[in-house]
């Protein structure tokens, strides 16, 4: 909609912020357990290893999870995978990995795009990188299910998402013991901040003024 295009234009021009939203993340304890470093696969390069594990970890950055857990998940990944005296550097916007390759210093980046929540890329990276540190899969097959989770399609619309906030927000006010021009007035008050949050959300808006313009959604709504 061109109003959205120039609300969005507004907002970021007042603040910048790419800060990720908060969201549960997964983390690889760097000291945790595991099978001992094993060598790149002879058609490997290091370099394919490194990006692997820079794309798993922008996957995890970008839906909001904590530097921490990034920089471990992505430590772990690579050092199973065969690269030697790795260190990795996380930010709210990028990943740096630096490895000794044949003795010499080999270091890669990589820009990470602010992205939307996505409990199901979430849950399958976090399994992907389970499976490489456990040693299940080798370097082609963690490549290969990658690929297919970057492409992967989300399992609902928004349309399926709107609704099912919606639903929500009556059953919390039915379970607080409203009635039901109240359970309605939240579903209807729920959808409307769900929407609006989504017209205003843009690459260069800030999470916090998303998050403002639903409430002041709701309280149009009231």
């Amino acid at each position: 909609m061109p109003w959205t295009r120039r609300l969005r234009a507004r907002v970021s021009r007042l603040a910048l912020d790419t800060e990720p939203p908060t969201m549960p993340g997964v983390f690889l304890d760097r000291g945790a357990d595991r099978p001992g470093a094993r060598q790149p696969d002879a058609d490997a390069r290091a370099y394919e290893v490194m990006d692997l594990s820079l794309r798993c970890g922008a996957q995890l950055l970008a839906r909001g999870t904590a530097a921490v857990d990034v920089e471990s998940a992505v430590h772990a990944a690579a050092t199973t995978l065969g690269l030697g005296q790795v260190e990795v550097d996380v930010t709210y916007t990028a990943l740096w990995v630096t490895a000794d390759v044949d003795g010499y210093p080999v270091a890669t980046s990589r820009v990470v795009r602010q992205g939307t929540p996505d409990y199901q890329r979430l849950t399958l990276v976090h399994q992907l990188l389970t499976d490489i540190v456990n040693g299940d899969v080798n370097l082609g097959e963690a490549q290969l299910r990658l690929a297919q989770i970057e492409s992967a399609r989300r399992a609902h619309g928004r349309r399926v998402t709107l609704l099912a906030n919606a639903v929500l927000a009556g059953a919390v006010a039915v379970s607080l013991g409203s009635g039901w021009e109240s359970a309605v007035a939240a579903a209807v008050t729920g959808a409307l901040v769900i929407w609006l949050a989504a017209q205003v959300a843009g690459p260069r808006v800030p999470a916090r003024v998303v998050a403002g313009s639903g409430g002041v959604g709701a309280r149009a709504a009231t």
